[in-house]
């Protein structure tokens, strides 16, 4: 082989070393990204089961508790018997 030759052997082969330790080293930062990624969204995704979770038990507890007009016109008390007579409130 010529000197020049080798010369240029060995100048694509440290390219070659060059691109393939980049190619490597880039293959490893994308794959943590989308690890990373994975990881936040999955937390995202939970916060957001919880809070819907608390969102239906809220309305529940509330439609539950402030049912004020089946309160008021179902029961016998003075106040019922008001609304029934000279309102429209229980009709």
């Amino acid at each position: 082989m010529a000197p020049m030759d080798e010369a240029l052997a060995r100048k694509l082969s440290r390219q070659i070393k060059l691109l393939n330790f980049l190619l490597v080293f880039f293959a490893f930062i994308f794959i943590g990204f989308f690890v990373v990624a994975g990881i936040f969204a999955a937390g995202a995704l939970q916060e957001v089961r919880d809070a819907k979770s608390t969102l239906n038990s809220l309305q529940g507890k509330t439609q539950d508790t402030l049912n004020v007009r089946d309160e008021l016109c179902g029961s016998s008390g003075s106040l019922s018997t008001l609304l029934k007579a000279q309102s429209d409130v229980c009709n």
